[in-house]
């Protein structure tokens, strides 16, 4: 990453520095390389499942390792909390206002749980996501934030091919087919729907970052295609999905022109025409049918209208939410709960509930349904598009709120207070350290 100096720094400079110089002159603020390794470190190891089984919550090496950075987070959070105004102002207002309630509620929920050790650890791990997420943004700047992620998201990535490769045994995850068969999936550091959010969201992030004038737009596109095999054969479809929507947002000014509505109403017509001719010379059910079960694990095309078997979750986990409405189950007792139902939610909506209760299921949609108007009404392309990969995976899976909450929780709180640092002062230390790219297409944007 090359890091430019933008003014050299006269003699108060910050009392702690690292380093020598990059030019002779400028130092390289300590507070901003804790930032960096912090947001990097979190956003990389949170979400690393080593462990074969998965139906164990506990303590490990790893989970040590996680709450050992989890920790420091919390300091370096609750650092920017009681010093930065900037911080304090994000962190007391709307939307980020939703994400307090909910650790309210499940921060209530602790007492009645029934693992309450693992509760509380997976409850406070969200303020010192949330608060390490804001700090860095606010101290350090966006770009160095999105920066530390991307390196985050390619290390993951990278490192996931490694294991695939050379450790099969940690790599390569056997699921259960309902027709009794298995179908290997890539895994690597993780569950492949896991590695699907990392690899799929490190090409939304490789689009992002990229520019004529970008010095690393080599890695970029390297990091890009690296995420997009991985993507394809970890075979995560929603991840799937969520990257290619997620692009067309980053792209819609280009694709979404005034000048090009001719030709998409021609397009319209020629569809709609190709359709009635296969509707009068074909048995179409058969056809969707045979086509379809292309994209089922197990060739049936049942396994994608019960969202492969989430249905039944889903019901089951109504259920449990219906007995316990008011406060929930505390956070981390999915895997208890949901022992015969894959040991998750499958839904980061239900995830909540389930945790919280009722009411902080209604904050996560009231969050949700905020940030989708924002989109719709005050466009941001670098929110936007990382926002829309959020949710679209969370219509399958947990995604927020995890055991341990990493790095989806994190982008997601920067997706909600992104718009915010426009507003406040930027008059820190990111004035003194200039990123090498810059967001041309984001500029002029709301």
């Amino acid at each position: 990453m090359r890091i430019q100096p933008e003014n050299q720094l006269s003699n108060d400079a910050p009392f702690l520095t690292f380093g020598q110089s990059l030019t002779g002159f400028t130092r390289i603020p300590l507070e901003l390389v804790i930032g960096v390794v912090l947001l990097t470190s979190v956003s990389f190891l949170n979400q690393v499942d080593l462990e074969t089984d998965n139906a164990k919550v506990g303590l490990s090496g790893q989970v040590y390792l996680k709450l050992g950075f989890l920790g420091l987070a919390a300091l370096y959070g609750f650092w920017g909390l009681v010093t930065d105004s900037r911080v304090q102002k994000i962190v007391l207002s709307f939307p980020v206002l939703w994400i307090v309630g909910i650790f309210a509620f499940f921060l209530a929920a602790v007492p009645g749980s029934v693992t309450q050790a693992e509760s509380l650890a997976s409850t406070l791990s969200i303020p010192c996501v949330v608060l390490l997420s804001i700090t860095m943004a606010v101290r350090c700047g966006q770009n160095l934030f999105l920066e530390s992620l991307f390196i985050a998201l390619f290390a993951f990535t990278g490192l996931s091919w490694v294991a695939f490769l050379l450790v099969p045994e940690i790599g390569v995850f056997f699921e259960p087919l309902p027709n009794g068969e298995f179908q290997s999936r890539m895994s690597g550091l993780a569950h492949p729907n896991t590695l699907g959010q990392y690899s799929g969201l490190l090409v939304v992030l490789s689009a992002l970052l990229y520019s004529k004038n970008d010095s690393l737009k080599g890695i970029r596109i390297f990091a890009a295609v690296l995420g997009l095999a991985a993507l394809m054969l970890c075979f995560s479809r929603t991840s799937l999905l969520a990257t290619a929507v997620a692009l067309s947002v980053i792209y819609r000014d280009r694709i979404f022109k005034p000048q090009y509505t001719v030709y998409y109403l021609l397009a319209a017509c020629v569809v709609m025409m190709a359709s009635v001719v296969l509707l009068l010379s074909m048995d179409v059910g058969t056809y969707l049918e045979s086509k379809l079960s292309l994209l089922s694990k197990s060739g049936d095309t049942e396994e994608l209208t019960s969202g492969t078997g989430r249905n039944e979750i889903w019901a089951y986990t109504l259920k449990l939410i219906g007995e316990q409405p008011a406060i929930g189950y505390g956070q981390a007792t999915s895997k208890v709960y949901l022992a015969d139902y894959s040991l998750y939610t499958h839904n980061m909506i239900l995830n909540v509930m389930l945790s919280g209760g009722v009411i902080a299921g209604l904050m996560a949609i009231a969050m949700v349904i905020g940030r989708i108007k924002d989109l719709l009404f005050h466009p941001s392309q670098i929110a936007d598009s990382i926002a829309v990969f959020i949710i679209i995976n969370g219509l399958t899976e947990n995604v927020m709120f995890s055991i341990l909450c990493g790095m989806p929780t994190l982008v997601w709180t920067f997706t909600l207070f992104q718009r915010q640092l426009e507003w406040v002062d930027q008059s820190d230390i990111s004035d003194r350290l200039v990123i090498s790219y810059d967001f041309s297409m984001e500029r002029g944007r709301g």
